[in-house]
């Protein structure tokens, strides 16, 4: 898998954040998704969200500005 495909869960979505010094919260994360703020796709079954990797990557950075 490449690092562009890469899928995260809110949890590893929420470290990658703080690796940019962004600290945002697993809440912030499932409600900027659910606003759709920040793309994610729903897993069947359970419905966990996950996240690509470079859109965590953008959020994290657009939130800095």
């Amino acid at each position: 898998m490449t690092e562009a495909s890469q899928f995260l869960t809110v949890a590893e979505a929420t470290r990658e954040c703080a690796r940019h010094d962004v600290d945002l919260s697993e809440a912030t994360l499932k409600r900027a998704a659910d606003n759709g703020e920040l793309a994610c796709i729903r897993t069947a079954g359970r419905g966990v969200r996950l996240f690509k990797l470079e859109d965590v990557r953008a959020f994290a950075k657009a939130r800095l500005a």
